[in-house]
């Protein structure tokens, strides 16, 4: 082995172990993705009529968590898409939040909840931590306040609904390829060494 191919190995041992070490001690998932589904749900896209199941994605910073009481924790979404089965797929422009209160779980504009879980399971939903999939009676409401909710293929507005076997999760977001790149840009500063 030549000594440059084992100082490259050392630097990509010692970036995967530093990595790693320097990572290990996050108490709470920063990037969360929380998603909801529903089923039989019916509105408009744009003003044409569907009815679909849906499968809505909201991402957030869970460091983003703010409770104007310790009953409501909220984390505004960073981006949202929705997932129409046979009509497509769309980003949110409409800034929502997810939340959590004694009574139910969902999400919603800053004025308005639009979807809402009965009952909560075990309480308020710790929006910091990973939850696997719920089984719940949901319910769309209030879309049509404001006009509806805009997203990339225009004004989204469902019919207020009770929706029996909606569905709803956390799932923790990695955080982005930095720690993977680390090794690599290591490379690459080995290889400009030897030039």
């Amino acid at each position: 082995m030549t000594p440059s191919v084992r100082y490259l190995l050392r630097l990509v041992c010692m970036a995967s172990i530093l990595g790693s070490s320097g990572r290990a001690t996050a108490a709470v998932v920063a990037n969360m993705e929380y998603i909801f589904s529903g089923t039989e749900a019916s509105g408009t896209l744009n003003g044409e009529a569907f009815a679909s199941t849906f499968h809505m994605v909201l991402f957030a910073n869970t460091s983003d968590l703010t409770a104007p009481n310790p009953y409501a924790p909220m984390i505004p979404a960073s981006s949202a898409s929705i997932v129409i089965d046979g009509v497509g797929t769309y980003d949110i422009i409409t800034p929502l939040l997810v939340f959590s209160t004694y009574n139910f779980s969902g999400f919603a504009t800053h004025q308005w909840d639009l979807f809402l879980f009965y009952p909560n399971p075990g309480g308020i939903w710790d929006l910091t931590a990973p939850l696997s999939e719920n089984t719940s009676t949901a319910a769309l409401v209030q879309w049509g306040y404001d006009g509806g909710v805009n997203t990339s293929g225009g004004m989204l507005f469902f019919s207020t609904a009770s929706i029996a076997g909606a569905t709803y999760q956390s799932i923790p977001v990695p955080e982005s390829s930095a720690l993977a790149l680390s090794p690599l840009a290591l490379i690459g500063l080995a290889r400009r060494r030897r030039l």
